[in-house]
């Protein structure tokens, strides 16, 4: 299989990117595992 048309995954990553940033702005929190986790291991008060 050839790797000839990156417009599908280009898309992709700018929208992971951008929902990102988002939940940066918007909640402060960064997306990713170490987020999930940490509010797993201490929850907020």
């Amino acid at each position: 299989m050839e790797f000839t048309i990156p417009w599908s995954s280009l898309l992709g990553g700018m929208l992971m990117g951008s929902a990102g940033l988002l939940l940066l702005l918007f909640n402060g929190k960064i997306a990713g595992i170490s987020g999930i986790l940490g509010g797993l291991i201490s929850p907020q008060l």
